[in-house]
């Protein structure tokens, strides 16, 4: 190279910062694009270009591994955020953001549990519930990776209307999951000052580290919900199921995200004598997930396995995969159900609609209804 082709000392300093940029984002955007199925393929592979680009310090090794970068990130920005329900994006402040739920909106969040707590709340374990109101008792339940999980407890302990209502579990890729939560959350301690016919209990947010590092796993790569069973030695699972003592509800309900769906559908855990597709006419029917045929039975469309999801109606799966919060909830509750939102429908109207969706759980799991419908 002749000396007036060659870079001065702040170009140099400038295309290694560049070069250097480029890396970083583009890791973390692999990272978040492709983290649960191939993150630890493309982890070792950035890990060993960055390694050979120390090694050999040469300017022209950076920018060519920067271009190479750059070619690569553009590739993935036609990727759609929303596109895996494995990988939804987000914290990276200040470059990238969930286009669902930012980074900042999640830390807001997490702000705002610990405000009702300390508004609401008593010792872990302790039976007084807070003076400020006789209905309302927030408890810590455990840890998740250093963070709080939290349990609400509204309403009349001796009603017979009992609803169990936990989201988050997969908080960091299906995170309007824990929006609808909080929105439902905020409801009830409005109702709870003068409906004293209810009894309800909420976990809004069950993996609280997950939800601010955008993955559906724990900092071990646990699924929390893969583990939910009698014999597990997770002591996260142990601390759930502790506060979940004594509990009974007519009806439990997980909220999820189907991330690449445009549809809402719920996954039910055994038969339930209708109740699912009486609680989902209050959705139209295009917002219903329907079958690869349109016919019923059916499955669902599901790529990695055409069988795993079988629909017995527009919008209702059924399935009970050991290890998932669903089937675990069916030893305290009637009816067990996951909920999933559709993901690649507007955030506002995903809002509106699940929370109609869970009202109308509430409302046809209710003693009330169901005797009205058995005297007719």
């Amino acid at each position: 190279m002749s000396a007036d082709m060659e870079p001065s000392k702040i170009e140099l300093e400038i295309g290694v910062q560049w070069s250097w940029q480029v890396v970083c984002v583009t890791i973390h955007y692999f990272r978040v694009k492709m983290s649960e199925n191939r993150g630890g393929f493309v982890d070792s592979a950035l890990t060993l270009l960055i390694i050979k680009v120390f090694e050999n310090k040469g300017i022209l090794t950076m920018t060519k591994c920067a271009k190479l970068l750059t070619l690569i990130f553009c590739f993935c920005s036609f990727m759609p955020i929303n596109g895996n329900c494995d990988t939804e994006a987000v914290p990276f402040p200040g470059a990238f953001g969930d286009r669902a739920v930012p980074y900042q909106e999640r830390i807001d969040i997490m702000n705002r549990l610990e405000s009702l707590y300390e508004l609401y709340g008593t010792a872990q374990g302790a039976v007084s519930i807070h003076e400020k109101s006789s209905r309302i008792k927030a408890e810590v339940v455990g840890t998740s990776d250093s963070y709080p999980v939290y349990k609400f407890t509204f309403g009349n302990p001796k009603s017979q209307n009992r609803v169990a209502i936990s989201s988050g579990i997969h908080a960091g890729t299906e995170p309007l999951a824990v929006v609808v939560a909080m929105k439902k959350l905020e409801e009830v301690v409005r109702r709870a000052q003068t409906d004293d016919d209810f009894y309800m209990v909420v976990y809004p947010l069950l993996n609280p580290w997950g939800f601010l590092k955008g993955t559906r796993h724990n900092s071990d790569g646990v699924d929390y919900n893969r583990v939910q069973t009698p014999n597990t030695v997770a002591e996260y699972v142990k601390s759930l199921a502790r506060s979940l003592h004594g509990e009974e509800f007519n009806i439990a309900l997980d909220l999820h995200g189907g991330i690449k769906r445009k549809q809402f559908f719920v996954i039910r855990a055994k038969d339930d004598d209708g109740l699912a597709a009486r609680s989902l006419s209050v959705l139209p029917q295009p917002l219903r997930l329907e079958s690869v045929s349109g016919q019923y039975p059916d499955y669902a469309e599901y790529k990695r396995d055409p069988t795993r999801y079988f629909m017995s109606a527009p919008g209702i799966i059924q399935s009970n995969t050991e290890g998932t919060l669903k089937a675990y909830m069916l030893k305290h509750a009637k009816e067990s159900y996951s909920i999933e939102y559709p993901g690649q429908l507007e955030r506002k109207t995903v809002i509106k609609k699940y929370l109609e969706l869970i009202r109308s759980f509430e409302k046809e799991a209710t003693v009330q209804t169901c005797n009205k419908r058995i005297s007719a």
